[in-house]
């Protein structure tokens, strides 16, 4: 439904800690089941872990009853990335998802020792099923607190990598969604640390 493909490099991208966070908006105009989504995630610590959400809506407005799914994920470490786009190594996130016509947005959520979201350079080839959109990466940095979590536009220009896989074909509606770039996250997320550069 949503991949990522192509020869060109993959570079380390951007840090996910838990003083940064970053989020990916897609919309789909027919529904979904059976679906695996993964997104190319490494680290240096072996044992570090981070959290990921799938929500209806980001920003202050955004609750917890925005939350649809949500869990933890065990970053790929560096020495088995692959070196392009086609061969790095994809972090499990879920499986099993069901997910109807609508907007959504991809939360990622590191540790205090970061993690990476990786990109490639150029820009990958984006292959989107019938019916799907990707919008807008986002940000948000904020300190050691429990807050609102203001995103605001990613405008690096990268295009980091994230895929969502279905067994089930998915029902189309007669019209497609338009997508909606409403709404930033609001998660308790504790944040401590400051925003590293992007990392080659």
């Amino acid at each position: 439904m949503i991949s990522f493909t192509g020869t060109s490099r993959v570079e380390s991208g951007v840090g996910l800690s838990d003083s940064q966070t970053l989020a990916v908006g897609w919309s789909q105009s027919s529904s979904s089941s059976n679906v695996t989504l993964s997104a190319a995630i490494r680290t240096d610590d072996l044992l570090t872990t981070g959290n990921w959400y799938v929500t209806t809506a980001i920003g202050p407005t955004a609750t917890e009853a925005d939350v649809v799914f949500s869990g933890s994920y065990s970053p790929v470490p560096r020495s088995s990335w692959g070196v392009t786009v086609d061969t790095v190594q994809r972090t499990l996130l879920g499986s099993g998802l069901h997910f109807d016509p609508g907007t959504y947005y991809l939360v990622l959520v590191g540790p205090p020792n970061w993690n990476w979201w990786a990109m490639g350079r150029p820009d990958p080839t984006i292959t989107l099923a019938p019916g799907f959109t990707i919008g807008n990466y986002y940000v948000a940095s904020v300190p050691w607190a429990i807050t609102l979590n203001p995103f605001a536009p990613e405008n690096s220009g990268a295009r980091y990598i994230f895929e969502m896989e279905s067994v089930d074909r998915a029902v189309p509606l007669p019209s497609t969604l338009p997508m909606a770039a409403t709404g930033l996250l609001a998660l308790s997320l504790a944040r401590r640390r400051s925003v590293p550069a992007l990392q080659h």
